[in-house]
């Protein structure tokens, strides 16, 4: 705020209202943050009135600098800023995000291991002739068993389905020597985990072991690239580098960061110039997918000063067993 030379700060993306507050809020809570104090505004009627008590200015009458996030920014508050100089801090805000103090860290690791408890019962639970459907609500319901209920984005694909990179699970049950592909990103008091695997049952064709083998070699020396200091786009370079000598490739990123979005900077992508520090926690997940089969595979990783730290541990092998 001070080198926007703003007197006021009204956050209205809920990761940036969640991280200033230190607690979990509802959505569409906003936080107005001065110099000495900030008050939470939140959902309801008199939420305009709320806006104008815990910032003085409307009241003033001055046309002084505030700094918003414009991009979350509702229309009626847009209307009610309207006259004063506005400096939009939206990715500043989502900068400072990025390295996590010991308490979010803590909860991004109880994050991944959620993450990794649903691939474990994913593995348990697969067979020949389930639906996608089935399994994903084995899952849920096996999780909420370990008084562990889990909000998640759930990704899970089977044989040709693959193809489609990402989708929600449905009714298309599973054929022995198809790939079935489980991306699992559950949420914990607002902060993300991620993870992905890929199973066969049966014998796997051998273009799928060797896409299989291909990507965990990608996401090894992903991994081990790690390190503060490290450009996003080398760690990015690497990986495809990995797929690319193997004969594959993929259209997404090879990574994002984890935290209060499931996808968040430090985007692991061709063109970024972000430089990797202690204290972040990215995800890696390579893969290819052609017609009738595709591989991903995922870690969540938080960065240190030594050796990166794996906080999701489930199994990547290709057998279910």
């Amino acid at each position: 705020m001070r080198q926007a030379e703003a007197e006021l700060l009204v956050a209205t993306d809920h990761a940036t209202v969640r991280w200033i507050s230190g607690h979990s809020v509802q959505t569409g809570t906003i936080a107005v943050v001065g110099s000495h104090a900030a008050a939470l505004v939140r959902p309801g009627d008199d939420q305009l009135d709320a806006l104008r008590e815990a910032a003085p200015f409307a009241k003033r009458g001055r046309m002084t600098p505030l700094a918003i996030e414009t991009s979350a920014a509702p229309t009626w508050i847009l209307g009610e800023l309207a006259g004063h100089p506005l400096v939009d801090l939206g990715q500043k805000l989502e900068q400072l995000r990025i390295v996590k103090d010991p308490a979010e860290l803590e909860l991004l690791a109880e994050a991944a291991a959620r993450a990794t408890a649903a691939q474990r019962i994913f593995r348990s639970e697969i067979s020949l002739g389930i639906s996608e459907q089935t399994i994903s609500d084995r899952v849920q319901s096996r999780l909420a068993q370990l008084q562990k209920p889990t909000a998640a984005i759930v990704d899970l694909m089977f044989g040709e389905r693959c193809a489609l990179i990402g989708a929600a699970p449905t009714s298309h049950t599973l054929a022995a020597g198809e790939t079935a592909l489980f991306d699992f990103a559950p949420i914990v008091d607002d902060y993300w985990g991620d993870s992905c695997s890929t199973v066969v049952l049966g014998t796997p064709a051998s273009e799928i072991s060797r896409l299989h083998e291909a990507v965990g070699r990608a996401l090894r020396a992903g991994i081990g690239l790690l390190r503060p200091g490290v450009r996003a786009s080398a760690v990015d370079a690497a990986v495809r580098s990995v797929m690319a000598d193997a004969g594959y490739h993929y259209p997404h990123f090879t990574g994002h960061g984890v935290g209060l979005k499931q996808q968040e900077p430090p985007y692991i992508s061709p063109d970024s110039q972000h430089i990797l520090a202690a204290g972040t926690v990215v995800a890696l997940e390579p893969g290819s997918y052609f017609d009738g089969y595709g591989v991903r595979l995922e870690h969540v990783i938080q960065i240190t000063e030594d050796t990166p730290r794996v906080l999701t541990s489930h199994d990547l092998a290709l057998g279910a067993g």
